[in-house]
């Protein structure tokens, strides 16, 4: 008889002991769940060194229940179809690229910097301690520092700050077409770099305004800078650019006597190629110069950084942050200089054709800017041009 009762009590526990484990089971895997699901919205896996190159994107998406959901590398939108960033995209529910990633990215990549001692380009150091001119202050209400990256839609920009120094009379009578007529942007009286202040965006009182800047894959970029300033804009070459930086290269590519044939028929212009020469011979300017080299986000702690491959959806969330609600400086294209081959189908030709120690060198300039963005050198990648960091979704 007793050993029944045992056997009923052993069978007992054993239950009771199998159903607890079923509870606690069920709570860890419904914390695990949350677990899974906080790692995919925040879009990140780091494994246990802490450098640049360790940062990756989750790719998958999360469940749609959750309030935000992030968009796979190289889409635009949930409804784009093409992997192109010169193409506008519907900016109504304020995708942007997430700031938790991207913030993460910057420090990785500012730390990885420092690891590999990469050092400053002469140019860089010389601009240095005049860097101020590419932080703007809005003279506004709306208290915010711009800091300007040439060939990252800085002159869209300075219009919109143009914009908002107006009379709200003014601004509400302005069609696109007027903004966009805007010219000589960069010298309007509304335009104040901070350097005219002698202020410093790391000091009070301007440390505590809102900055933010927009940065770009560094060989679009160049590829764009190339397009813009040495070959033919309206049937004719920008002669300060080739006075001040054209002729230098042509006579590092062609020598003093291809210089002086060029000086004669203006013609040929400079190659991609022997763009690419006086890249390698240091002779820059700003327009192609390192970004992390003019903005310093390793020392300058931004609100918002945005992408130009994500410029509609990043300036819709930032307007939209800032308050700023004029229609007619709201986004509905990138650039005019796509108009016949968009500047990435144009990057993916060009560099396919250089050496890869044409690329390597290339990407040693720019070194800065790859490990503090986390874009990849590779042209021929399908998320090429598109940087790790993703877009956030906000829906509603």
């Amino acid at each position: 008889m007793k050993w029944r009762i045992f056997f009923v009590l052993v069978v007992s526990l054993s239950l009771l002991l199998f159903y607890m484990s079923l509870f606690h089971r069920e709570k860890y895997d419904s914390a695990l769940s949350l677990v899974v699901q906080g790692s995919k919205k925040v879009g990140l896996h780091l494994d246990n060194s802490d450098t640049a190159n360790s940062y990756m994107v989750a790719q998958s998406t999360v469940s749609p229940n959750l309030d935000e959901v992030t968009v796979t590398a190289g889409s635009r939108s949930p409804s784009s179809s093409k992997n192109d960033p010169d193409t506008p995209v519907n900016t109504t529910d304020y995708h942007h690229t997430d700031q938790d990633q991207l913030k993460l990215q910057i420090r990785l990549g500012c730390k990885e910097i420092i690891r590999r001692r990469v050092e400053m380009s002469a140019y860089g150091q010389s601009i240095h301690e005049i860097a101020l001119d590419y932080f703007t202050k809005a003279e506004t209400k709306y208290h915010f520092l711009y800091c300007s990256v040439p060939k990252v839609a800085s002159t869209n920009f300075k219009r919109m700050i143009i914009v908002l120094s107006y009379p709200e009379k003014k601004r509400k009578s302005l069609t696109k077409a007027a903004v966009n007529a805007l010219r000589n942007v960069h010298n309007h009286p509304a335009i104040v770099p901070l350097s005219k202040l002698h202020g410093s965006p790391l000091e009070p009182p301007f440390s505590s305004y809102y900055k933010f800047a927009f940065f770009r894959h560094p060989f679009t970029r160049m590829v764009s800078a190339w397009r813009n300033k040495f070959q033919l804009n309206h049937n004719r070459i920008n002669k300060y650019f080739y006075q001040n930086f054209g002729h230098k290269i042509i006579e590092i590519a062609r020598g003093s006597r291809g210089l002086r044939d060029f000086m004669v028929n203006n013609e040929p212009l400079i190659s991609f190629d022997e763009f690419v020469v006086g890249v390698r011979h240091r002779v820059i300017d700003r327009h192609w110069m390192p970004q992390t080299e003019i903005c310093q986000p390793c020392d300058v702690d931004y609100q918002f950084v945005g992408f130009f491959e994500y410029l509609n959806d990043d300036i819709a969330y930032l307007y939209n942050e800032l308050g700023i609600r004029d229609e007619v400086i709201q986004p509905d294209r990138i650039s005019e200089a796509g108009h016949y081959m968009s500047t990435t189908e144009l990057t993916i030709e060009l560099f396919n054709k250089l050496s890869q120690s044409d690329i390597d060198e290339l990407y040693h300039f720019y070194e800065k800017d790859f490990l503090t963005f986390g874009y990849g050198k590779d042209v021929n990648d399908p998320n090429f041009p598109f940087p790790k960091v993703q877009l956030l979704r906000r829906n509603g």
